[in-house]
């Protein structure tokens, strides 16, 4: 049987993909863009963007990226006042790598030898570092001395999930981030806390939570419900004045309960609590 396809549609397809990355991409630049420091030039913010990995040399992400700065510019300029300075640097192997490299190491003022010296590793085919060897190069170049290299624990250090509930924004459901107090990110409980997150009816006996890894779910524009996953938690009966207590017990993994008080969750979630696991 022949397949027709066409590449106009190919091509829409693939940059509307690409697209929601890179949004998810900004949103969780946008939301931590003051909780980290990034490096000044002229008194402007400079926000280094470096591509790796085969995909990174499409040239629809390229033209997708360039035009979300543009937005990008403008959104932080009138929002929070300042004006960031984005450049994108290209993945290894790419045609014009070798002069953005040389460009970035004459920037840092090094010496002339050592410029040198890094762009002859590059050459060597042997020597030659990929994305993430350059990042283990970059770090031993950044902190000097010995440095020993761990398996990263983020996995099992933090909740991967953002947490939340479903509500109506201008007749569309929207994915809406349970405000954990004192967490790092709205919607991201952190690992051992217990939180209340919704206070329950005397007659209903099960609640529906929606989960998801994309941050853009904390963007000014939302993320629809129907992009979330969704896990029920049921309970035997339910009393007035309880509240559902979750505490997040692994990086996939929350308990929870039924109570009316910090203290009495505390108490109930060693004996009484109910798991959910999420994927």
């Amino acid at each position: 049987m022949p397949f027709t396809y066409s590449k106009k549609k190919i091509y829409e397809y693939l940059e509307t993909k690409i697209t929601g990355g890179v949004d998810s991409f900004f949103s969780q630049l946008e939301y931590t863009f003051f909780k980290k420091d990034t490096s000044s030039v002229d008194g402007k913010k400079r926000v280094n963007i470096f591509l790796a990995g085969n995909s990174s040399r499409s040239p629809i992400l390229r033209k997708v990226m360039e035009k979300k700065i543009e937005t990008a510019l403008l959104k932080f300029k009138t929002q929070y006042n300042i004006e960031p300075v984005f450049k994108i640097y290209s993945p290894l192997d790419s045609d014009n790598v070798f002069d953005e490299m040389k460009e970035l190491l004459n920037e840092q003022q090094l010496p002339q030898e050592k410029i040198e010296r890094k762009l002859k590793i590059y050459k060597n085919e042997k020597q030659k570092p990929t994305g993430k060897t350059g990042v283990a190069f970059g770090l031993i170049d950044l902190v000097g001395g010995n440095i020993k290299v761990e398996r990263d624990n983020t996995d099992v250090d933090k909740f991967i999930f953002y947490l939340g509930k479903e509500k109506i924004d201008i007749g569309i459901k929207i994915f809406d981030p349970f405000p954990f107090k004192d967490a790092e990110f709205k919607g991201k409980p952190e690992i051992g806390k217990l939180y209340s997150i919704i206070n329950v009816n005397e007659n209903k006996k099960a609640y529906i939570i929606r989960y998801t890894t994309d941050p853009q779910c904390l963007s000014e524009a939302g993320l629809e419900a129907e992009g979330t996953k969704l896990k029920t938690l049921n309970f035997p009966q339910t009393e007035k004045g309880e509240s559902i207590w979750i505490r997040a017990s692994s990086s996939k993994e929350i308990e929870y309960v039924l109570a009316k008080s910090e203290e009495d969750a505390y108490k109930k979630i060693i004996e009484k609590r109910q798991t959910i696991k999420f994927d």
